[in-house]
């Protein structure tokens, strides 16, 4: 019998570039600035009057018609259905739900990814910081005691360190985390 491996994968960043923006809106002034992906991983301070708005993405559409895959990513979520076909694979966003589930879901096939084997998790529908809400999740799946190893790509550092924290509590897991930088290269990240 296959060892049951869980496999995440982060969306925006890991599995695909995107284009998607906050805007940060100014009801004193009435002015609007943005803040792309890169810059909303950073510690941000609002100031007065402002307010934060992820309508972009939350846009189903923006995200089908802008996103651009990191290829050698995508080969991989696959190459791990394909060899491990008792597995789980998920794919871990900060994203809160979409506006159109169907777009999403379609988007993502058309990128070849057979989304009857994938589950897609919303870290950003939890009120914590990302890291904490993604990590939450992940303890959902582990408790079920299925997993003999788990696997998580992403192209943030503290959301990998907050996955590597749970070695101590599923001591019998393995754990491997999976750093992927700008131009889809994976290398191991220990902490």
């Amino acid at each position: 019998m296959e060892n049951k491996i869980l496999f995440i994968f982060d969306i925006d960043g890991t599995l695909f570039d995107t284009s998607a923006r906050a805007m940060i809106k100014n009801r004193m002034f009435n002015s609007v600035r943005y803040i792309d992906q890169d810059h909303l991983e950073q510690p941000l301070q609002l100031e007065l009057f402002e307010e934060m708005d992820f309508a972009e993405f939350r846009s189903a559409e923006i995200f089908a018609n802008a996103s651009v895959p990191k290829k050698n990513v995508v080969q991989q979520l696959k190459g791990n259905i394909s060899k491990h076909p008792t597995s789980k694979t998920i794919l871990l966003t900060a994203r809160a739900d979409l506006d159109c589930k169907e777009t999403f879901l379609n988007s993502l096939t058309k990128q070849g990814l057979n989304m009857s084997k994938i589950y897609v998790e919303r870290a950003g529908n939890i009120e914590q910081p990302t890291p904490i809400a993604k990590k939450s999740i992940i303890k959902k799946y582990l408790d079920q005691n299925f997993y003999t190893m788990v696997k998580m790509y992403d192209d943030q550092n503290k959301n990998l360190k907050a996955f590597l924290d749970l070695e101590l509590e599923y001591k019998n897991t393995a754990f491997k985390a999976k750093l992927v930088n700008k131009n889809g290269a994976m290398r191991t990240f220990h902490g």
